[in-house]
């Protein structure tokens, strides 16, 4: 009975999270007691609490996402997809043992439809052609930076999509992959079985592929083999956080990317980050529509695209700490802005 009723509970909860655009629900568990919490409009909200079957739920999500449901000691991530019976979500799960109880993090993520371009994700028409002109002509590194929850591997799909549609053949390393791509060759890592990023890197530099993306470049390994691969004639797509364009660079450098072979290999930066619009409906006072948050719950990101000309090539490479160039490039109108 209480496996049928947390069956009931769990539907409800993510059918109720895709209805309101909600962007991640958190399931926060103190024994018994569960907390569940929406993320809307790049805010938390609490939704409701349960007294009880807290643990029950807590194993079921961790069924669905084919996680270990007998320990609940250590982190583990794993995703599903949903589907509520008018659209289909692939959600990510992520947990993790903290003193109060197990804390669990699941991301919605719509699919794209096949239509869905640069443009149609906030990209205005100019930069799109831009970017587009700039990948199909290049072998190279585009990096994609931005903010966490900022949309970056959105636009890496839609970007895969493209290239595909170009003739290219793209192959992916993910973990997890966040959206399956029928015309893409879509690699998701599993840690556990010594499926990793750096192993599966290395065996796809002999796949023959004319686009390697990759999910993050999150540590030393991953970008010298992501330098490998460029410097072997591929494109490499990928993303990165940081708070500005300059910011992606030094991100690089942090990572083991020498800036003279950074200022080499690059031949595009696309920043993105959300910024919190007023309620149409409500003009930001708060209503029914925004979920009383006063902010626009459909947001789209705001892009900056810089297509790396010679002279940025030179300044990258130059000695200038990252402060100094910041600070140059938001004086000079021919910087790392456009």
């Amino acid at each position: 009975m209480e496996d049928i009723q947390s069956v009931i509970f769990i539907q409800e909860i993510l059918d109720a999270a895709l209805s309101k655009r909600v962007t991640d629900v958190h399931f926060h568990l103190e024994e018994e007691r569960l907390r569940v919490l929406f993320r809307m409009g790049g805010q938390i909200k609490p939704h409701l609490t349960l007294l009880t079957q807290g643990k029950s739920i807590s194993r079921r999500i961790r069924a669905l996402a084919k996680m270990d449901i007998s320990d609940a000691r250590l982190p583990q991530d794993g995703s599903f997809v949903w589907d509520d019976g008018f659209r289909s979500c692939q959600i990510r799960v992520a947990t993790i043992p903290t003193i109060q109880g197990e804390s669990m993090v699941l991301r919605l993520m719509d699919h794209l439809s096949e239509e869905e371009s640069l443009k149609d994700l906030g990209m205005s028409e100019e930069d799109e052609h831009r970017l587009k002109g700039a990948l199909i002509r290049s072998v190279g590194l585009c990096l994609v930076a931005g903010p966490t929850n900022a949309g970056k591997t959105t636009t890496l799909y839609s970007m895969m999509r493209f290239l595909s549609s170009m003739g290219r053949d793209v192959v992916s390393v993910e973990n997890p992959v966040e959206q399956r791509l029928q015309e893409c060759r879509q690699v998701e890592v599993r840690e556990r079985i010594g499926l990793t990023f750096d192993s599966t890197l290395r065996s796809l530099l002999r796949q023959d592929a004319d686009v390697l993306m990759i999910g993050e470049v999150r540590d030393e390994s991953t970008a010298k083999v992501a330098m490998r691969a460029t410097l072997s004639g591929r494109l490499v797509i990928t993303t990165t956080h940081a708070r500005d364009l300059v910011g992606a660079l030094a991100r690089l450098e942090d990572l083991g990317f020498p800036r003279s072979l950074a200022a080499d290999v690059l031949i595009a930066i696309v920043f993105q980050q959300f910024d919190n619009k007023p309620c149409p409906h409500c003009s930001g006072a708060g209503c029914a529509e925004c979920h009383l948050s006063g902010i626009d719950i459909i947001r789209q990101p705001k892009f900056e695209v810089k297509i790396l000309s010679d002279d940025d090539r030179v300044t990258i490479a130059s000695a200038e700490d990252w402060g100094q160039l910041r600070q140059k490039f938001r004086q000079s109108p021919a910087g790392l802005t456009k």
